[in-house]
């Protein structure tokens, strides 16, 4: 649900977007860079992608342990698996993306 919630917000901020690029442009406004915006719309969807899948994977490796919140159990080892082999926070990492 939260996946359909996000990808429907950007239906409409591109239906915002659209609508006010009309009326920058109908006022005068002139477009640059326009060469570059199917580039960044990818980037985009990719960094959006990726993200999800590693934060997907934190939740596979860590299992009972993942939590978006910070709660360390006393004597549980590291993880060393997955996004973890690589990055100490992966799941914050992701986020912040």
């Amino acid at each position: 649900m939260f996946i359909l919630a996000v990808g429907a917000e950007r239906l409409v901020e591109l239906a915002v977007a659209r609508r006010n690029a009309v009326w920058s442009i109908a006022h005068g406004g002139k477009e640059f860079g326009r060469d570059h915006y199917p580039a960044m719309v990818s980037v985009h969807i990719v960094l959006v992608a990726l993200s999800t899948v590693v934060r997907w994977s934190c939740v596979a490796v860590l299992g009972k342990h993942w939590n978006p919140r910070l709660i360390v159990i006393p004597g549980a080892p590291l993880a060393r698996r997955g996004p973890y082999r690589w990055l100490h926070h992966p799941n914050y990492t992701a986020v912040s993306t």
